[in-house]
């Protein structure tokens, strides 16, 4: 370390700290480990309980945000200041700004994560002009069950007849509307 100026221990103290959180967080998910038990699972850094929410996605002052910001704004303004030959101030600029650009993509790259997840719940109304068949007996007037081939898969609803008719196991269906949760539905041509 001979040779260095404070600004320029400050920058490589800096780029340290976040390559080493960066590290250590691609250590710990090829491990396995940051699912939840280490506070360090991309939640708010201020929650080192591990209990963050799993879906609360790119917080401001998340780890993966800190350790982005460090390194970067270490890294370039130790170029900055030492090899272009730059004062402090211009140093510190180009400094900020490089933790910011890693920020903010950072940022963009856990908001696309957020918007790729799905709640993996089913509109059912949306069944509505889906054919299958009768599971189970539809009574006179009752419900029975129907298979639906729903968003490409055979998904099985509770369902009564349009016209309140008798329908049979294996009848083919068509689905006409809703009456609460129950499918209704009616003799497919």
């Amino acid at each position: 370390m001979d040779g260095l100026n404070t600004l320029e221990l400050f920058y490589l103290f800096c780029a340290l700290f976040g390559g080493t959180l960066v590290v250590a967080r691609m250590v710990m998910q090829f491990m396995g480990a940051g699912d939840g038990d280490t506070g360090m699972d991309g939640g708010d850094s201020s929650d080192l309980s591990g209990h963050a929410d799993s879906d609360a996605g790119f917080k401001l002052l998340s780890l993966h945000g800190l350790s982005a910001f460090m390194l970067m704004f270490g890294l370039v303004g130790f170029v900055v200041y030492r090899q272009e030959q730059a004062g402090s101030l211009i140093s510190l600029a180009a400094a900020l700004f490089g933790g910011y650009i890693s920020f903010y993509v950072i940022k963009k790259i856990f908001d696309g994560m957020v918007r790729m997840q799905s709640s993996g719940t089913l509109a059912v109304s949306t069944a509505v002009g889906s054919e299958g068949e009768v599971y189970l007996n539809i009574p006179k007037d009752g419900t029975g069950r129907v298979l639906v081939d729903f968003h490409g898969r055979l998904r099985e609803f509770d369902a009564m007849a349009e016209n309140g008719q008798e329908m049979k196991t294996g009848e083919k269906i068509k689905v006409v509307r809703m009456s609460g949760n129950i499918l209704v539905v009616e003799h497919r041509a």
